[in-house]
C-alpha cells in the first residue's frame, strides 16, 4: 500500500534539510530562516510565471539570468561511453521510426547491408555513440537523462520519461541514448547529427486496478497525477529523438493486494 506521504516532488522541501543543519539565532527570531524560505518562495513563483511564459524569447533569457549560467537554453550536455555500435535490435527500431509519417527523403531507409538499396535510398549504418547520460539546460533547472543498459552505476531514476509518440504521450524507460548523422531530407547534403533514444514503453493500469476497487486514496492518486506502471520487460521498444522526451517521471516501486507496480509521478 501507498501513501501520499511517502511520495514527494516538490524541490522546495530539500530546504528542510538545510535548515536543519544551520544554527539557528535565537536573538533574531528564525529571521535567517524566514528570509531563506521567502526567496525560495519568489524563485518558486518567478519560474512558474516562466513556464507560463508564450514568449520563448522572455522565457529563456530570463531563465539565464535567474539560473545565473550562460549556457544556453536547450543546450546538451554529454557524458560519452566507449560504445560505438547500435545492437542489432536498435538498428532495426531506428530504421523503423525514420521511415515513419515524417520522412522527407524520397526512398526509404534500410540497412547498410540491404541488397535493395536504390539511387533515393538512404543506406542506415550501426555506427553511433553513446552516452552514459545527457544534460539538457531547462528552465527552471537541467534535466539529466541517463541509458539503463549502460552498466556499471546508474542513477535509474534518471531513466524514466514521458514521452510524445504516435499515440500519445506515454511513461517509458531509456534503455540507449545515442547520437547519430543521417541525412534527413532529400537536399539534406552529408546529413545533421541527431540525439536519439532507444526506449522501452512502461504500460500503465487505472488507480483502481493498481489499488483495489474502494481504496479511499483513489480520488487523492487521480488529483496529483499518479500514474501506475506495470514492471518488467513487456512494454514494446521503440527508437524516438531526444526532443521527443517531454519531462521526466519520479519512480516509486509499491506492492499492493493487487501486486507489484511502479508509483509514476511527472517532474
Amino acid at each position: 500500500m501507498m501513501t501520499a506521504r511517502n511520495f514527494s516532488c516538490y524541490a522546495f522541501e530539500s530546504f528542510n534539510a538545510i535548515l536543519s543543519r544551520m544554527r539557528k539565532s535565537k536573538q533574531k527570531q528564525g529571521a535567517v530562516e524566514d528570509s531563506l524560505m521567502r526567496v525560495a518562495g519568489q524563485r518558486s513563483e518567478v519560474e512558474r510565471m516562466l513556464r507560463a511564459s508564450s514568449s520563448d524569447f522572455m522565457r529563456i533569457e530570463l531563465a539565464k539570468r535567474i539560473k545565473r549560467t550562460e549556457k544556453e537554453i536547450g543546450s546538451i550536455s554529454e557524458t560519452v561511453m566507449a560504445k560505438t555500435s547500435l545492437e542489432a535490435r536498435t538498428k532495426v527500431l531506428l530504421i523503423d521510426m525514420l521511415n515513419g509519417p515524417e520522412k522527407e527523403i524520397q526512398g526509404m531507409y534500410k540497412s547498410s547491408f540491404d541488397q535493395t538499396l536504390g539511387s533515393d535510398d538512404v543506406a542506415v549504418s550501426a555506427a553511433a555513440q553513446h552516452f552514459h547520460s545527457l544534460v539538457k539546460e531547462c528552465s527552471p533547472r537541467p534535466i539529466r537523462y541517463s541509458s539503463a543498459k549502460q552498466g556499471g552505476r546508474v542513477n535509474i531514476g534518471n531513466t524514466f520519461v514521458m514521452v510524445s509518440i504516435t499515440e500519445g504521450t506515454v511513461a517509458a524507460q531509456i534503455q540507449w541514448l545515442f547520437k547519430k548523422r543521417l541525412r534527413l531530407q532529400t537536399d539534406g547534403g552529408d546529413g545533421e547529427e541527431v540525439y536519439y533514444a532507444h526506449i522501452r514503453k512502461i504500460d500503465t493500469v487505472e488507480s483502481a486496478v493498481a489499488l483495489g476497487e474502494g481504496h479511499p486514496c483513489l480520488e487523492l492518486m487521480d488529483e496529483i497525477g499518479m500514474l501506475f506502471g506495470k514492471p518488467g520487460d513487456d512494454g514494446r521498444e521503440m527508437v524516438i529523438r531526444l526532443a521527443d522526451i517531454r519531462c521526466q517521471l519520479s519512480v516509486c516501486p509499491f506492492k499492493s493486494i493487487k501486486g507489484t507496480f511502479l508509483g509514476l509521478k511527472t517532474l
